[in-house]
């Protein structure tokens, strides 16, 4: 049986897999996104920082 510190580390690592999901949908492939250099640069940063965290949830 899990534990609960398991189980609440497991859902965090779902939770993150879900919202890396949504970003890269909803704001990754957003035509204003691709268009500016800035909005561009800032996505890319706020993916590649959720996207460490969830690796690191699942080592």
């Amino acid at each position: 049986m899990k534990t609960t510190s398991e189980l609440l580390h497991h859902e965090a690592l779902d939770r993150a897999s879900i919202l890396l999901d949504n970003l890269e949908r909803l704001l990754g492939e957003h035509p204003v996104i691709e268009a500016d250099q800035n909005f561009k640069y800032l996505y890319d940063a706020a993916f590649n920082n959720l996207h460490q965290l969830y690796q690191k949830l699942g080592e």
